[in-house]
């Protein structure tokens, strides 16, 4: 949800889709523990958002994700319920 709420505002709040997504899954946490996400916008073009990020639980990366976004070109009002 972080890296797509952090494309979204990249894109100047465009409506945007996830074109791809790689997730790696590093360590553990617990019920109960805090979570806490960092997001890096690596480039950012017309038309895309390439962007990094971290889980982190104790200062320790527990989740790393790479991915690319989509920059619709249409008017949120278009998109419909829900959209």
């Amino acid at each position: 949800a972080g890296a797509g709420t952090a494309a979204h505002r990249a894109s100047g709040n465009a409506p945007c889709v996830t074109i791809s997504l790689d997730l790696k899954f590093i360590g553990a946490s617990k019920v109960g523990d805090e979570v806490t996400g960092f997001t890096r916008i690596l480039k950012k073009t017309n038309t895309l958002v390439f962007l990094f990020c971290e889980l982190k639980c104790n200062d320790k990366i527990i989740t790393s994700a790479s991915g690319i976004w989509k920059i619709l070109k249409i008017k949120p009002s278009d998109l419909g319920p829900g959209g």
